[in-house]
């Protein structure tokens, strides 16, 4: 059984397989699972959790939260940890400035 996605979908579905290949390529290339923090803020489409997010935005949990859960910035849960890319960041950075 087939079903079409939406956009929506279909970019998070292409996000999550651009951010798959990109790991596995740096996996291999260095021979560790280990990412250095500061990886995650140079690349913008690199998945920050939650607290480097607050820390990027220099703003509180709870107004994170309270965002998120507006749809005021774009997030993606991966089990019980939300993920948020720097663009997405620097996006939502864009509209409350």
């Amino acid at each position: 059984m087939c079903q079409e996605l939406t956009p929506d979908q279909r970019e998070n579905l292409m996000d999550g397989l651009v951010s798959m290949a990109k790991a596995i390529a740096f996996f291999n290339a260095v021979g560790t699972s280990l990412l250095d923090e500061s990886d995650a803020l140079r690349d913008p489409d690199q998945w920050i959790n939650h607290p480097e997010a607050c820390e990027y935005l220099q703003v509180s949990d709870r107004t994170l939260r309270t965002h998120r859960e507006q749809s005021k910035i774009r997030s993606k849960r991966f089990g019980r940890q939300w993920k948020y890319r720097k663009r997405w960041l620097d996006e939502y950075q864009k509209t409350v400035t």
